[in-house]
């Protein structure tokens, strides 16, 4: 990085939020511990009033404080538990990376530095899945105990497709959220962007991978990565990325494995998640305003899953496969997150909570949209498109999977938010710029 014009204060956070993206799929504390320095470091800066550290007010600001400062006071309302609720808002810091990522990219060199690290990640995590996927391998495990090792082999099988930290990536999350805007970039013009062979290999496998995982919050949640089009008004472009979707998704269902569409929406898994979306439901009826908290959910839930188990039509599930059942005794025993976003912050916090979470989500939604309309520069209007298409694969996807609280995909989601929010000022100083010149 040219360190020209630069403070100590601003390179070194700048190499700690790098150094927090290119761990981000590998290991959860080394990307977070250089996230916190990251943030120290940017906070040194701006206490010693450096030029280079000041914030950025993007205007997300008045979507997110108001559901984090909600979510907060709920952990002292909803229930007694106020030491596990406040634990379970643990990642709620994540967010700050929306606010400190566009804060720090200002130029378009940044910009392009981070574009290559996010085109490592994407290359690294792909290989790596697609190779674990294709010899049943866990490379991490196997590298720890030896290939003599049962633990070598995966338990999981295509759950492991998308890098070393196992099944968490892929559920769609973490890999859609680096895949969707590679895919868009592809289609950027040669001269536009010296990278473009590598954004084209990284789209192409990174895409591969998130297909081959072939859960069902793959399936739901890819088709709505093109709805920024829609505010482009690309038909064309729409079409083919539409086509293409579909022509994927049905040749996996009809001549790929076993786990088509079908099988996958009615498998023992899918019917498992409607239990648990019905013990989170009568959960928050239970507790409509505030929710039980995030430290008092578990004990609810399984007070709900249990007579839901005793069902003539579960127990005949029960009969029917053991691993039904394996599954239904563990809810009862240890209960689960409801394994959908919504119903999750329903649930633990409440219609209040709930409100405040749905208002956060259409206000990004609404800043996105307005975003890419305004952007004329195709490299940069391409990336913001991608960043979009991944912000509404992540909503799909949350249907059947927690993603609010798991942290890697967390702070993909939260630093895709922040990179539109940086590809927004780069543009609007550029353009201030040439205005000037």
């Amino acid at each position: 990085m040219n360190t020209t014009g630069h403070s100590w204060a601003y390179r070194w956070s700048f190499y700690s939020l790098c150094l927090f993206l290119l761990f981000s799929g590998i290991s959860i504390s080394v990307s977070q511990g250089a996230l916190i320095l990251a943030i120290l470091l940017w906070l040194l800066g701006r206490v010693l009033k450096y030029d280079d550290t000041v914030y950025y007010r993007s205007g997300l600001e008045r979507y997110v404080l108001p559901f984090y400062v909600i979510s907060f006071l709920l952990a002292f309302i909803s229930s007694p538990a106020i030491k596990g609720n406040l634990l379970y808002l643990k990642d709620t810091g994540l967010a700050v990376l929306c606010f400190l990522v566009p804060s720090m990219l200002r130029r378009r060199e940044e910009m392009s530095r981070i574009v290559k690290i996010i085109i490592f990640i994407a290359l690294f995590n792909s290989v790596v899945g697609i190779a674990q996927y294709l010899t049943d391998i866990d490379f991490m495990n196997a590298f720890r105990y030896g290939l003599s090792d049962k633990r070598a082999y995966l338990s999981y099988g295509n759950r492991h497709v998308v890098g070393f930290l196992g099944h968490h990536l892929t559920y769609g999350g973490y890999m859609m959220m680096i895949a969707i805007p590679f895919i868009y970039l592809s289609f950027v013009k040669e001269g536009e962007k010296k990278e473009r062979l590598f954004i084209k290999v990284s789209a192409l496998l990174s895409a591969l991978s998130v297909i081959l995982s072939w859960a069902r919050s793959v399936i739901v949640s890819l088709p709505f990565g093109i709805l920024p089009l829609l505010f482009r008004k690309k038909k064309v472009f729409f079409a083919l990325f539409f086509s293409l979707i579909l022509v994927v998704i049905t040749i996996f269902t009809h001549f790929g494995p076993e786990e088509g569409i079908v099988k996958n929406f009615q498998d023992h898994s899918t019917q498992l998640r409607v239990v648990m979306w019905e013990a989170a439901f009568r959960t928050w009826l239970k507790h409509p305003f505030f929710g039980t908290g995030g430290g008092n959910y578990l004990e609810k839930f399984r007070k709900e899953v249990g007579p839901i188990s005793s069902r003539p039509e579960q127990r005949k599930l029960m009969i029917k496969s053991k691993h039904y059942k394996w599954g239904l005794r563990m809810l009862v025993r240890k209960g689960s997150h409801p394994h959908n976003d919504y119903l999750n912050q329903l649930a633990r916090k409440g219609i209040i909570g709930f409100l405040a979470y749905l208002y956060m989500l259409f206000g990004i939604f609404r800043y996105m949209s307005a975003g890419v309309k305004d952007i004329e520069d195709r490299f940069y209007r391409h990336l913001a498109m991608g960043l979009f298409g991944a912000y509404c694969t992540f909503l799909a996807a949350s249907m059947f999977q927690c993603y609010f609280t798991d942290e890697e995909n967390l702070a993909m989601f939260w630093f895709t938010v922040g990179l539109f929010a940086a590809v927004v000022r780069v543009v609007n100083a550029e353009k201030v710029k040439q205005n000037s010149d």
